[in-house]
C-alpha cells in the first residue's frame, strides 16, 4: 500500500500525534528571540493548527515513533533541534517527505530519514535564521543594505556559521558576525563571486582553478591576506578583472602557507619566520572554546604525525640510509634532482634537529618515545591516558550504535564530547614555547626525506613490483635496518590520527554538525583498528629507530668519513 498525506489525515486526535512526535528539546535554555523566530518560522512555512493532527494512521505511527527515535539519537546542533522539537515543523517536514520527496513512509525507513535531515536544513533553518536577524537587528541598532557587497556575504555567512540560541548568547554572536563582516569589508562576497561566479546574474567565475581546490582553510586564508592588502574593490573593476591578479596571488600564497614549501632553515637564514599552518599531506590526491588554542592542538598533531611517519615507519633512518649509500658509491646516481636533493639532505645534518632532540619533543608534548627531557621540562603523561580514553568512547558509542534496534535507544555523545574537551584543555596547556618552530622544521625535515624517496630512480631500484615510496620504505627498512615495516598501517594511524587532531581543535559542542561527526567516528574507528593490528601483529615501534641490527648501528657510528660520522 502506498501511503501519501491524505491517507493519514484523518483517524485519532491530537493526543495520538503527540505520541510520536517527541523530539527531544535542546538540552540548554533557549534565548527569547530564538522563541520569537519560531513563532515567525511556523507562520512563514504556512503551518496549520490542524496539521499536528495528521501523524494518526496506525500504519504509520510506529514508523514516524521510530524516525522520532532515530532522530533524537542523531546528536543535533542546537538549531535543528529546536525545529525538529516543534511539532508543527517536524509534521511539515513528514509532509513534505510523503507528498513532495515521494517517499514510502510504510517502507522507507532511511529515505523518510534523510529527507527529514536535508529539508529541515533548507527553508525551515533559513526562515528561521532569517527572523531571528530580523529580531536581533533593531536591538542593536544595525540596518542592512544587502544591495551594499559588504553585506551581501551575510546570509550566507549566518547559514554558515550558525548564530547561537542558548540564552543570553544570541545577541553577541549576531553582533560578532557583523564585527566580522565590518573587518572582511567586502572581500567575502567577492571571493565568492570570483570562485564561483553569480547564477542568478549569469556571471561567471573569475578562475578556472576547480572549485574544490579552495578548501574552507584556503578560502580563510585567501581571506585574511586580501584583508591585509590596501584595495577597495568595486564591482565594474572586479568584472573586468582588475583584481584577477590580487585573488590568484591570494589562493597560491594560502597554498604555500599550508604546508611547509619554504623550510624553517632556509627561511632562518633570511630572518623569517614559519608560517606553516600545520596542515599535513594525507597521501589521498568559528568560535573556539573559551581558553582552547586550536593551533596548539593541530601543531600536536603534526607532531604525532611527525613522530609516527618519521620515526615509527623509520623514515628518517630510510632516507639516512639511502644517503649513506649514495655517499658510498653503491647508490650510483651521479647528478641531476635526485643527486641534488640527497647532497642537500647530506649538508643539512648539521642544522637539522637530533633524533635525541625530536625525542625530547615527542616526549614532552605527547609522553611518546624514549626521548630524555631537560631538568626544567616535564612530559605530557596525561595526553595517551586522555586519547586513549576518548577512542574507549568511541568505540563504547559505536558498539551502542550498532546495537540499537530501528533506532530505539538513544545513544549519547556527551562522554565523546566530555573526552575532547580534556584533550583540548591539555594540549592548549602543554603545545607552547618553542614548540610550533621546531615541528614547523621537523615537518620539513619530513617533507625532504619523502621528498628523496619518491624520486623516480630510487623508486626504480627499490620499489618492487609496486614502484611506491611505501614499497621502498618497506625494502630499505628490511635490508638496511633489519626490520619490517607496516607501512600502510602506519600511514592509517598517521593520517587518520591528524583528522582526530584537528577534530579536537575545532571542536565546539555547540555547532558540531552530523557530517562532521560522523567523519570523527570513520577516522577513529580506523585509528582504533589500526593501533590495534599493529599491537596484536607483535610490531614494535615504540623504542629507538636501532632496535636490533647492531652491524647498521656500527656502520653509523663507525662511518670513516667526517661528513658522516656524526649522524
Amino acid at each position: 500500500m502506498v501511503f501519501t498525506f491524505d491517507t493519514i489525515m484523518n483517524g485519532s486526535a491530537l493526543q495520538g500525534a503527540d505520541q510520536v512526535l517527541r523530539i527531544d528539546k535542546p538540552r540548554v535554555r533557549i534565548d527569547r528571540y530564538a522563541i520569537q523566530a519560531i513563532e515567525d518560522t511556523k507562520t512563514d512555512l504556512g503551518i496549520q493548527l490542524s496539521d499536528r493532527e495528521t501523524i494518526t494512521a496506525n500504519a504509520l505511527t510506529g514508523r514516524i515513533e521510530a524516525l522520532s527515535h532515530r532522530l533524537n539519537a542523531s546528536g543535533l546542533d542546537d538549531i535543528t533541534r529546536l525545529l525538529l522539537s516543534t511539532p508543527e515543523i517536524y509534521v511539515w517536514l513528514i509532509k513534505r517527505a510523503l507528498e513532495l520527496d515521494r517517499v514510502q513512509g510504510a517502507t522507507d525507513s532511511d529515505g523518510l530519514f534523510n529527507s527529514i535531515m536535508r529539508n529541515v536544513r533548507d527553508r525551515p533553518k533559513r526562515y528561521f535564521l532569517s527572523n531571528l536577524l530580523a529580531h536581533v537587528l533593531p536591538v542593536l541598532h544595525v540596518n542592512i543594505n544587502l544591495r551594499n557587497p559588504a553585506w551581501r556575504s551575510l546570509p550566507s555567512l549566518v547559514f554558515d556559521l550558525g548564530i547561537s540560541i542558548r540564552e543570553g548568547q544570541t545577541k553577541p554572536s549576531v553582533q560578532a558576525i557583523l564585527d566580522s563582516i565590518r573587518d572582511l569589508k567586502t572581500i567575502p562576497y567577492y571571493l565568492a563571486l570570483f570562485i564561483e561566479g553569480d547564477q542568478e546574474r549569469a556571471i561567471l567565475p573569475r578562475t578556472v582553478i576547480a572549485r574544490t581546490a579552495f578548501t574552507p582553510e584556503i578560502r580563510q586564508t585567501m581571506t585574511n591576506i586580501l584583508v591585509q592588502e590596501p584595495i577597495e574593490i568595486s564591482e565594474d573593476k572586479f568584472l573586468a578583472g582588475a583584481y584577477d591578479q590580487h585573488f590568484i596571488f591570494a589562493f597560491h600564497e594560502a597554498q604555500k602557507r599550508s604546508t611547509v614549501k619554504e623550510d624553517p632553515i632556509d627561511q632562518m637564514r633570511q630572518g623569517k619566520q614559519s608560517d606553516w599552518d600545520f596542515t599535513v599531506e594525507i597521501f589521498d590526491t568559528l568560535e573556539a572554546a573559551r581558553g582552547v588554542i586550536p593551533n596548539n592542538i593541530k601543531a600536536a598533531g603534526a607532531l604525532d604525525y611527525i613522530y609516527t611517519l618519521g620515526e615509527l615507519m623509520r623514515v628518517f633512518d630510510v632516507t639516512n640510509a639511502l644517503v649513506l649509500r649514495w655517499a658510498g658509491g653503491i647508490l650510483d646516481i651521479p647528478s641531476g634532482e635526485t643527486a641534488s636533493n640527497l647532497y642537500r639532505f647530506n649538508k643539512l645534518r648539521n642544522e637539522r634537529a637530533t633524533y635525541e632532540e625530536r625525542a625530547m619533543l615527542y616526549k614532552r608534548g605527547l609522553n611518546k618515545g624514549d626521548g630524555k627531557l631537560l631538568s626544567n621540562m616535564v612530559a605530557n603523561t596525561a595526553f595517551p591516558r586522555l586519547w586513549e580514553k576518548l577512542m574507549v568512547e568511541v568505540a563504547e558509542y559505536i558498539r551502542k550504535a550498532e546495537g540499537k534496534q530501528m533506532g530505539n535507544a538513544f545513544v549519547s555523545r556527551s562522554q565523546i564530547y566530555q573526552s575532547t574537551k580534556n584533550l583540548q584543555y591539555n594540549l592548549t596547556e602543554t603545545m607552547t614555547g618553542m614548540a610550533h618552530i621546531q615541528i614547523a622544521e621537523d615537518y620539513a625535515h619530513l617533507q625532504e626525506a619523502f621528498k628523496i624517496i619518491q624520486c623516480p630512480e630510487i623508486i626504480s631500484m627499490f620499489g618492487g613490483r609496486r614502484k611506491t615510496l611505501w614499497s621502498v620504505i618497506e625494502q630499505v627498512a628490511k635490508e638496511d635496518l633489519g626490520v619490517m615495516v607496516p607501512t600502510a598501517l602506519l600511514k592509517t594511524i598517521a593520517t587518520e590520527g591528524n583528522r582526530i587532531f584537528h577534530w579536537i581543535a575545532n571542536f565546539n559542542e555547540g555547532r558540531v554538525q552530523d557530517v562532521d561527526f560522523n567523519r570523527f567516528l570513520d577516522s577513529a574507528e580506523a585509528w582504533i583498528i589500526a593501533q590495534a593490528s599493529i599491537e596484536t601483529g607483535g610490531a614494535a615501534f615504540n623504542g629507538r629507530r636501532r632496535a636490533g641490527n647492531d652491524e647498521f648501528d656500527d656502520e653509523f657510528d663507525n662511518a670513516g668519513n667526517d661528513d658522516f660520522d656524526n649522524w
